[in-house]
């Protein structure tokens, strides 16, 4: 279970920002030419902006298919595994 979930949440996490960047890249260049903000001022603000979106789905599909699959009945496994869930999406991102 907890291969297979963290693997889904993994790479979705990051061939969504592996597919966005090409597309904003020529936005970032030339607004980085132009002085506007720094590289780190961009990605700050794209991982704040889409961290709700990025991290619902997981807690949504770790909530359902914990209990749903009946790995364990303590609350304290379920949060730590939903937490090092989060945590992978955020690292793979």
């Amino acid at each position: 279970y907890f291969f297979f979930t963290m693997t889904f949440w993994i790479f979705d996490a990051m061939f969504s920002a592996v597919f966005a960047f090409p597309m904003e890249r020529s936005i970032i260049l030339k607004e980085r030419a132009s002085g506007s903000y720094h590289l780190s001022a961009y990605f700050l603000a794209k991982t704040t902006s889409e961290a709700p979106t990025l991290l619902s789905l997981p807690i949504i599909f770790v909530t359902i298919s914990y209990w749903l699959a009946n790995i364990n009945s303590s609350f304290l496994l379920f949060l730590a595994s939903t937490g090092i869930t989060l945590l992978s999406v955020g690292a793979g991102e």
